[in-house]
């Protein structure tokens, strides 16, 4: 099992931009695990990246962009960063193309 595959089953999410590694939630990290990370940055970067090189489609973007509207969420940088998050970092991905398939279910609409 690898260093990410380990963290994943354990709760983690991980995100990349290519150069920096962000863990969440960062504290639940041992020092053991947190230097682990450390130690192999470079590698767990690699990985993320070319297992998620695979952007949205244009019908995800179109169904996560239907999400926003029923959140009432129209600001333009919470959008993209929503998307670039989705793009990075799988279990995001899932997340929102689960809420957006059924917004009424996981969420309640803004009154």
């Amino acid at each position: 099992m690898s260093i990410i595959e380990r963290l994943e089953a354990d709760g983690f999410e991980l995100a990349t931009d290519g150069e920096a590694l962000e863990v969440f939630p960062a504290s639940r990290l041992t020092d053991d695990l947190a230097r682990e990370i450390r130690e192999r940055k470079a590698e767990i970067i690699r990985e993320l990246l070319a297992a998620n090189d695979n952007p949205l489609t244009e019908s995800e973007r179109q169904a996560i962009a239907r999400w926003f509207d029923f959140l009432g969420e129209h600001r333009p940088e919470t959008r993209r960063e929503y998307l670039a998050a989705a793009e990075r970092s799988p279990r995001v991905r899932a997340d929102l193309l689960r809420w957006a398939a059924d917004p009424a279910r996981y969420f309640r609409p803004p009154s």
